[in-house]
C-alpha cells in the first residue's frame, strides 16, 4: 500500500519529541536497521535480487553503502554490528565477513566453514554474540548454533 513509507523518527530529548528523515532502504522490500550507539546505524537492506549494508554515523540523516569488494550478497543476507566500527555480514553467497573499519574492509571468517550461512545473527555485548547457521550440505535443511567471544573475530560451534 502507499501508506508504507521509508520513514526513520530519531529523538534526541528520550522521547519528548521527534524528527524523522527518509530511511536508507527501497519504501516496500523492507529492511533491517541495526543501531550500535546513538548516532551509528548499519542497515541492510534489500534490492529486489540482491541487496547491500549501509552505515550512517548522524543517526540516519545520511548513509552510506559499505559494500564488501567483489561480493554480491542476496536479499537474505544478515547484518550485525558488535560496535560502531565492527560488523559480521553472512550469506549464502559470501559465507561471514567481517568488518572493524566501519565498512571499508572487509574480511573472510574460517568458521563457520564457507558455503554456510547465518538465518539469525546478533551480539548481546561487545563481544558476545551468536548465530544460527545453516547447512547446507545436508538434506532437509538443518540448523547449528554458533557463539563468539571476541567481537566476531572467531566464532565456534556449540554442541548440545
Amino acid at each position: 500500500p502507499s501508506s508504507y513509507v521509508n520513514t526513520i523518527a530519531h529523538s534526541s530529548n528520550n522521547g519528548r519529541t521527534f524528527t524523522t528523515t527518509q530511511g536508507p532502504c527501497s519504501p516496500g522490500l523492507g529492511g533491517d536497521l541495526e543501531p550500535s550507539s546513538n548516532n551509528v546505524i548499519w542497515a541492510y537492506c534489500p534490492t529486489g535480487n540482491f541487496g547491500g549494508p549501509l552505515r550512517s554515523t548522524d543517526s540516519g540523516a545520511t548513509w552510506n553503502p559499505v559494500r564488501p569488494a567483489s561480493h554480491v550478497t542476496t536479499n537474505g543476507a544478515q547484518l550485525a554490528p558488535e560496535s560502531d566500527s565492527t560488523a559480521v555480514l553472512t550469506d549464502v553467497t559470501v559465507g561471514f565477513l567481517r568488518t572493524t573499519d566501519g565498512g571499508s574492509t572487509w574480511s573472510s571468517l574460517p568458521e563457520p566453514p564457507q558455503g554456510q550461512y547465518a538465518s539469525w545473527i546478533g551480539f548481546t555485548d561487545g563481544t558476545t554474540g551468536a548465530a544460527l547457521v545453516a547447512i547446507t550440505e545436508n538434506s532437509p535443511l538443518a540448523l547449528t548454533l554458533w557463539r563468539t567471544r571476541d567481537g566476531g573475530a572467531d566464532w565456534s560451534k556449540v554442541d548440545f
